[in-house]
């Protein structure tokens, strides 16, 4: 993370200070990378919208291929979907509870 990553995400259509600053990212700008770093507790949910973890088989019948996660904002209609490298193996668990509002 660098000192341009926002700290956190905001619910969509914010205009508060911190959105207009760079501080925060309304969801409406939200990337997929800004998610996976709420997802793993390197930014905050402020969207006051919980998040969803959903575990899948892969997308590939490879044997040794990592399930995936599902990762969504609900109410803010954002969602990604991540191996586990992606997510520096943080636990679902964690996941979840990162995506908190």
């Amino acid at each position: 993370m660098d000192d341009t990553t926002p700290l956190a995400i905001d619910p969509r259509g914010c205009g508060c200070t911190e959105c207009l600053v760079g501080e925060y990212i309304p969801a409406q700008s939200a990337t997929r990378e800004h998610l996976r770093l709420v997802a793993t507790g390197r930014m905050r949910n402020n969207t006051y919208s919980d998040g969803t973890v959903t575990l899948r088989p892969p997308m590939s019948s490879e044997p040794g291929s990592d399930l995936v996660y599902e990762i969504a904002l609900l109410a803010e209609s954002l969602s990604g979907v991540f191996t586990a490298d992606e997510l520096d193996d943080t636990p679902a668990e964690a996941i979840f509870e990162n995506l908190r509002a």
